[in-house]
């Protein structure tokens, strides 16, 4: 449902489906990750919704309640975009060499 209400434009479906992992053992996503959501910030990057990104990165960062590198290399991805867009080029550069991190360990 997610990747088709973010195919069609629908951010409201989209972000309808991506929140409700978190109500999820993080063990399912181990175990079942074709079958999970993506991140949030996945589809807050999509559809530019800067100020929702920029909010989580103030409170900590990227979401990183799941388990698979998939999913946490896509919420650091996404906060990159937004705080790039923001013209927050030193913390967007930040959030790139933790990307790198997660993707070559």
């Amino acid at each position: 449902m997610q990747a088709s209400a973010m195919l069609i434009g629908d951010a409201n479906l989209a972000l309808a489906h991506a929140t409700k992992v978190a109500d999820h053992p993080v063990e399912y996503s181990q175990v079942l990750p074709g079958l999970f959501p993506l991140p949030r910030e996945l589809v807050w990057a999509k559809f530019a919704m800067w100020n929702d990104a920029m909010a989580l990165a103030a409170e900590g960062g990227p979401d990183q309640t799941f388990a698979s590198k998939f999913a946490q290399a896509v919420s650091e991805y996404a906060s990159a975009l937004a705080l790039a867009s923001k013209g927050e080029a030193t913390d967007a550069r930040a959030a790139l060499r933790r990307l790198k991190v997660i993707l070559f360990p």
